[in-house]
């Protein structure tokens, strides 16, 4: 019955060291996962905006041929990504925990080079905000102009917050 006793203890013991690890565990896994796309989403919304607003400047100045260019091999960089991800010779490996601290630690250095995200986007939106003062535009178009009030309203204050906080 000792024994019994003994060995119910350690069990529970381990079941409780187990899942104190396991709950822990998952929580940094998570982070990280959750630090990493919030990395991979800024990178991609900054350069979707550095993109757009090369291209937007191309045609306001009648450069169309340097637009389509632009916007071709934007869309053969990502007809090559999406290639690369299906194709079923090539080989993807997962990426480690260890591998992805890594990726986060290169951007993380990154960014202190660079500054702080909220300057580097205040910067561009700013920039974007700037031209569109400069040039205004609207739309005349046969596609639908399916903008809601809200949300033009909230861009606008974006707009409005990042500019000022460039002066």
């Amino acid at each position: 019955m000792r024994k019994l006793g003994l060995f119910v203890g350690i069990a529970t013991f381990a079941a409780v060291l187990f899942f104190t690890g396991w709950y822990f565990g998952s929580r940094g896994g998570v982070k990280l996962g959750s630090d990493l796309l919030k990395a991979q989403m800024f990178g991609q919304a900054y350069t979707q905006l550095t993109e757009s607003e090369v291209v937007i400047e191309q045609l306001n100045s009648n450069q169309t041929e340097g637009a389509k260019r632009m916007l071709y091999q934007i869309q053969d960089g990502n007809i090559f990504a999406l290639a690369a991800y299906i194709e079923p010779s090539y080989t993807r490996a997962d990426i480690s925990l260890v591998d992805m601290k890594i990726l986060l630690k290169i951007w993380e250095q990154n960014l202190t080079q660079t500054g702080p995200q909220k300057d580097a986007a205040d910067k561009i939106i700013a920039r974007v905000a700037k031209f569109r003062a400069a040039h205004p535009w609207t739309y005349n178009g046969k596609l639908t102009n399916g903008a809601d009030a809200e949300i033009e309203a909230k861009l606008a204050a974006i707009l409005k917050r990042a500019s000022e906080s460039q002066k």
